[in-house]
């Protein structure tokens, strides 16, 4: 039933988001039921993309979809660094990132990325927001995204 709840989730989150997240949830709505692409465990984390996140798992996982929301009081770029790895074990400025993605402060729109066969990272994982693509300062308040994570 984890699948049912977190797309209902999901729905019920998508009246008050940005265009972009509406789409995605569709696909994941969509594969999660037609094509059974990932067990029935997929889980939703919200968190804010400054510093190390509180979304992190100590476990294996596939990572499914996850969007972005950039503040209206960003100024400057905020980069995404993801982690194969517990948050506990991440150094930021040191470890290297698995994954990183920027976004812009320029962007209005709610930024959605699928991967429909699943992203795993076997170790753990974990996500920060930084001023640089590999750097260890983190994204100030005004510049923080708002990170919805798909995973399982």
């Amino acid at each position: 039933m984890a699948n049912v709840q977190a797309v209902y989730q999901l729905k019920c989150q998508q009246a008050y988001e940005r265009d972009g997240f509406q789409e995605m949830t569709r696909a994941l709505a969509q594969s999660s039921a037609r094509f059974q692409w990932f067990a029935d465990n997929l889980k939703v984390a919200i968190g804010a993309g400054s510093g190390k996140l509180d979304v992190s798992t100590n476990a294996t996982a596939k990572l499914y979809a996850i969007s972005f929301a950039m503040p209206s009081t960003a100024t400057t770029t905020t980069w995404i660094q993801m982690f194969n790895t517990s948050s506990a074990s991440v150094t930021l400025g040191t470890t290297v990132p698995n994954m990183t993605i920027e976004l812009l402060s320029t962007d209005s729109l709610t930024t959605p990325i699928l991967f429909p066969a699943g992203k795993s990272f076997g170790s753990g994982f974990s996500i920060a927001g930084t001023t640089t693509q590999t750097g260890s300062a983190a994204a100030n308040a005004s510049n923080t995204p708002v990170c919805t994570i798909h995973y399982a």
